[in-house]
Formats: C-alpha cells, structure tokens, sequence
C-alpha cells in the first residue's frame, strides 16, 4: 500500500536585480558561467544592503573588487574530476561578457554601447587556493543596484537545469512572474539569451524545438510521466503564424513541498 508523504525541502535562495538580469548579451551562456555571476551577484546585493561586506576587498567611485570563496561554492555545478577545467573555462568566458545596448534612429544611424561586465577574474591557487578575486569597474556596479527591484532564484533548481539556456530562460521567467503575462518579441528573446550576435537560432522552428520548448519542460519540472516534480513557477506560451510576439503566462507556484510516494 503506498502513502502520499509532503517533504519539506530546505532552498538556498539568490536575489538578483530585475533590470539587470534583462540585460542583452552578446553570447549564450554556460549553466557553469550564470551561476558564477550570480555567485558575484550575491556578494554585491550583500555589500548593497550592508548584510556583509567580508568579501569586498575594496570599492572605490571607479573600481569594486571582491572574492568568491571557493569553499562557497556549489558542486554540483562541477564535474568532480575536473572542477579546476570547468572553472577555468567558465571564467575564460565570464570575462569577456559584454552588455549590449544597440539602437537603429533615424536614417538608419546605428547607436551603441558595449560594455564588459567584468574588467579582471583572478585564480592564483599557488598564492591563495581559497578565494577567486574579481574586479568590476563601479559604472556596471551602479547598474546592478539598487535591490529594490528584484527577482528572486532557486539555487537547487538552479543546479538541477541541464543547460545554460534553461537557467537563462528561468531567470528571466522569474524577473517577469510578478505581471504574470508578458510578450517578448523573437528578436528580444534571442538578445537577452545571447544568440543574436553569435547568429544562433535564427529560425523560430529551430529555437523553440532546441531552447525554448525543452527549457520550459525542465523549469514547469515535469519527468516522463507528466508527474509534477519541485518547482516554483509553471510557463505557458504560444506564438501565431506569422507574428514575431512570443506571449507568455507565468504562474508561481508553492515552492515549500513536494510530493513524494512510498511503500
């Protein structure tokens, strides 16, 4: 005879700035690279609202430059016979991510502004094994504040996505819970994911099979059989022929229990 019991799951919970994490990319990001960032995120938001500034080295009106203690972090987002390559790599990428801002006005002059997120990712084990050293100039710093307007992500669902699209798409899901219907065009969708410099995706067909549709299966967290497995929001969308609009209901869900059967 089998019993419906209600776990209780304890989450580690990380805030990030809304605004910001709306932000346009110029590549596609690992699920390694967004949690690094949102790791270096949370010494921030901490540093904002003076919780802690224990890893804050200094901050001047022109420089900020903090370390991520590597005990801090999570290994699950690690192979665990090459956590020292998966981190190399990533932070190879995290440094040379750029926010875009690009404008078409009129007579077709095109506006820009790139700006790298991070001017230095430092990792000197011979020196210090304990701490990753970061540098972000104050002007990317001033756009990741203030906290006032935030979203707020699961790190354990986090670390359960298979892909860096996923937890992409799931954090700007949860930027955008709080209207509960949004539209994104095709175009913006793809900019805020990265892939519209990098030329990926083109094709709707190609990007709602590859990205969307299976990143949506993964954070509305369903397994073969439909059954509904630990989340926090469900995402519902449909695209009409012909229209460049993607329209998207967001619906929180309870986020405290899960059910789980046995014997």
């Amino acid at each position: 005879m089998s019993n419906d019991m209600m776990e209780v799951v304890a989450r580690t919970k990380r805030f990030i700035n809304r605004d910001f994490s709306l932000g346009e990319y110029d590549r596609g990001w690992t699920k390694l690279e967004r949690y690094l960032f949102i790791e270096v995120y949370e010494v921030i938001k901490d540093f904002y609202i003076a919780t802690s500034d224990k890893n804050i080295i200094s901050y001047s009106s022109d420089l900020m430059r903090l370390k991520i203690p590597t005990s801090n972090l999570n290994p699950k987002f690690f192979s665990r016979k090459n956590m020292g390559r998966d981190l190399y790599d990533a932070a190879k990428r995290l440094s040379k991510k750029q926010i875009n801002t690009v404008s078409v006005g009129e007579g077709g002059q095109v506006g820009f502004s790139f700006k790298n997120i991070f001017s230095e990712i430092v990792y000197a084990p011979e020196n210090d094994k304990e701490n990753i050293y970061v540098e972000i100039t104050s002007q990317i710093y001033e756009e990741m504040v203030p906290i006032e307007s935030y979203c707020i992500l699961d790190l354990k669902l986090i670390s359960d996505f298979n892909s860096g699209n996923t937890v992409r798409l799931y954090e700007i899901f949860k930027s955008y819970a709080f209207r509960k219907k949004i539209t994104l065009s095709f175009t913006s969708l793809r900019k805020k994911l990265g892939f519209f410099e990098e030329g990926s995706y083109e094709e709707w067909k190609h990007f709602n099979a590859q990205v969307l549709k299976p990143a949506v299966k993964e954070i509305n967290n369903k397994d073969d059989k439909n059954k509904e497995l630990f989340r926090d929001i469900e995402v519902f969308y449909e695209k009409k022929r012909g229209s460049q609009d993607i329209n998207f209901t967001i619906v929180k869900v309870d986020p405290i229990v899960k059910t789980i059967s046995s014997k």
